[in-house]
């Protein structure tokens, strides 16, 4: 099998090795603790980063759509994308593909925790 594949074959989807899957464990086991404990914080999680990588993620995604959404004609039609992505992207002096980069770039930088 491809590395490269997406795989469609249930029994091909699994974990390489047991250190591939910690990570999820951890997660699991995170939100377990957070569920049983309602007085929990993410300053006493054992994974403050990963959960705020992702609370970052998460925010930075539904800003960019929305930013998308106001400056392109309404709808997330092609013909409603295409201005979006040209009205950010002139923002930097540039076109539709410079738009991507600014619409992506709050993404990064909320999933990464840099503060602008």
């Amino acid at each position: 099998m491809q590395e490269d594949t997406y795989v469609k074959n249930k029994e091909d989807m699994n974990f390489q090795s047991v250190e591939a899957l910690q990570q999820v464990v951890n997660v699991v086991n995170e939100a377990s603790n957070a569920l049983n404990d309602k007085t929990r914080t993410i300053r006493e999680s054992a994974i403050p980063e990963v959960l705020a990588g992702a609370l970052g993620a998460g925010i930075g995604g539904v800003g960019s759509f929305a930013t998308l959404y106001g400056l392109g004609t309404v709808g997330l039609s092609a013909a409603g994308i295409t201005p979006g992505l040209a009205a950010a992207g002139a923002l930097v002096g540039g076109g539709m593909v410079a738009g991507i980069f600014v619409l992506a770039a709050p993404v990064v930088l909320l999933a990464a925790g840099v503060s602008v």
